[in-house]
């Protein structure tokens, strides 16, 4: 009898440290390591209209929206991992679920070079709590997802919804992923509330 993979209760030991995990996470760091390099470069090119864009996020705290705060936070929280699953479902899916994973990494990473090159100090301490505190949570969320979809996709058998039956296999992997998504973006908000009520002037 063919031994049958348990999907656990919001765990991540079905995706975490297989080759695919290991091949995404290579991907997403090199998607960082030129997001970082065009981040600090721009703003040394392009700093004021790198401190615009800055700013212009910033305005959201800064006019008390808080509902405007949420859903900046909470919708690419679930966007990252839902969009994984999608590419999980397109051919060939090695290829889309390598280019989300590195444009996640570029994206992360330019963010913060950019900032770090264009703003204060306190500039620097207000982007690493809006950033990467709820990056602790995100990127490791959307790996998990991305895996999770890489590992059904090529597992999934040849028939109709195939794809979905062989997701179900990982939907601990799936469920803690996006619990720590939402958890990423409940962080967002918070580190981006406490930035401006130390640096309100930034």
């Amino acid at each position: 009898m063919k031994h049958r993979r348990k999907p656990g209760s919001f765990s991540f030991r079905a995706v975490w440290g297989t080759p695919a995990f290991l091949f995404l996470t290579a991907v997403f760091l090199c998607g960082a390591a030129a997001g970082s390099l065009t981040g600090l470069r721009s703003a040394a090119i392009e700093g004021k209209l790198v401190t615009e864009l800055a700013d212009s996020v910033l305005a959201i705290v800064d006019e008390k929206s808080l509902d405007r705060l949420l859903l900046s936070s909470f919708l690419p929280a679930l966007g990252w991992p839902m969009a994984a699953l999608l590419c999980g479902a397109l051919r060939p899916h090695s290829l889309f679920l390598s280019a989300l994973t590195a444009a996640r990494g570029f994206l992360f990473a330019f963010a913060i070079g950019a900032m770090l090159g264009a703003w204060s100090t306190a500039g620097i301490a207000r982007s690493a709590l809006s950033c990467a505190v709820s990056g602790v949570c995100a990127i490791p969320a959307l790996l998990a997802a991305a895996t999770a979809a890489f590992q059904a996709a090529s597992e999934q058998p040849a028939r109709r919804a195939g794809y979905l039956y062989a997701l179900g296999r990982y939907r601990g992997a799936l469920a803690a992923a996006f619990t720590l998504s939402m958890l990423g973006g409940a962080l967002r908000v918070i580190a981006m509330l406490t930035a401006h009520r130390l640096w309100p002037g930034v």
